[in-house]
């Protein structure tokens, strides 16, 4: 075979597995691991990624069973990253809905692979110290904390609704390059989220560099 012909199928495996990889993060999986799964299989990931990006769908939007914020309140789901503008958004808004608020839940979005993973546990071991960082920055007496997985928007959302709650907080804006390139959290959960979406504002001292 011609050597132009071999160095082109190479491009195109690995573009295959560029592509797939932005599209599977985009379903609220891991980026790198189908960035590796599509170079080396190159074409043979497609039905692989498929039945994953289906099975995920189900899991983000499944009822869960975990006990539901109590009838009558306001009940506040807090979603956060490991961004400075997370942090900083909860606290300002938690100040300002201190006196309202009945039950306070702080959550962060893993993508699948930390769910199941090898390497999955240290993941959300250190997504959970996130956790509780909000929670002690937040100063909320019995404020509950949550590992969801898949896409952010949808997970926040699907979690928010099924426990009865009144509102979901999220910071203006992520954590770094990623969200540039791979959407915004913050519009999608705003323009889809069934419960109502309070976009938390930084306060005027927050260090934006």
């Amino acid at each position: 075979m011609p050597t132009d012909v071999l160095i082109g199928l190479g491009v195109a495996w690995l573009l295959t597995g560029f592509v797939t990889g932005i599209v599977m993060r985009r379903q609220g999986h891991d980026f790198f691991v189908w960035l590796a799964l599509g170079s080396v299989l190159g074409p043979l990931v497609l039905p692989l990624a498929l039945d994953k990006a289906r099975s995920g769908h189900a899991v983000e939007t499944a009822s869960r069973t975990l006990p539901g914020a109590p009838e009558g309140g306001f009940d506040i789901l807090f979603g956060v990253d490991d961004s400075s503008e997370a942090l900083a958004a909860a606290r300002a808004a938690m100040d300002m809905l201190r006196p309202l608020a009945t039950t306070v839940t702080v959550a962060t979005v893993l993508d699948f692979e930390a769910e199941d993973s090898y390497t999955g546990r240290e993941t959300q071991e250190g997504a959970q110290n996130l956790l509780d960082t909000v929670v002690s920055a937040i100063d909320y007496p019995k404020a509950r904390t949550e590992l969801l997985f898949g896409r952010p928007h949808v997970a926040l959302a699907a979690y928010a609704r099924q426990q009865g709650m009144e509102l979901i907080v999220v910071g203006p804006r992520g954590h770094g390059a990623a969200e540039t390139l791979f959407g915004s959290v913050t519009k999608r959960i705003v323009a889809s989220s069934e419960v109502p979406v309070l976009v938390g504002a930084l306060p005027p001292d927050t260090d934006e560099a």
